[in-house]
């Protein structure tokens, strides 16, 4: 995800005009992958690469931010 669209995300999220589908998990590119892959080292950018092929065309980027946003995931 490119840094404008985490920007127009953030903002959607902040302004509540982000509609957010509960089953959203469902969709996600990374369903099925064990999420420590993506967050055992949060201090580390070791795995950047897994996170951008994963996340890159994910359907459910801003659900996925919001989701992580409220609960301290990142």
């Amino acid at each position: 995800m490119e840094a404008i669209q985490i920007a127009q995300n953030v903002e959607k999220l902040k302004s509540g005009t982000a509609v957010i589908d509960p089953r959203w998990r469902d969709r996600a590119n990374c369903n099925g992958i064990d999420p420590e892959e993506f967050f055992a080292e949060k201090t580390s950018y070791a795995n950047r690469p897994l996170l951008e092929r994963v996340c890159a065309n994910c359907d459910v980027q801003l659900e996925c931010l919001d989701f992580a946003l409220k609960y301290d995931v990142i």
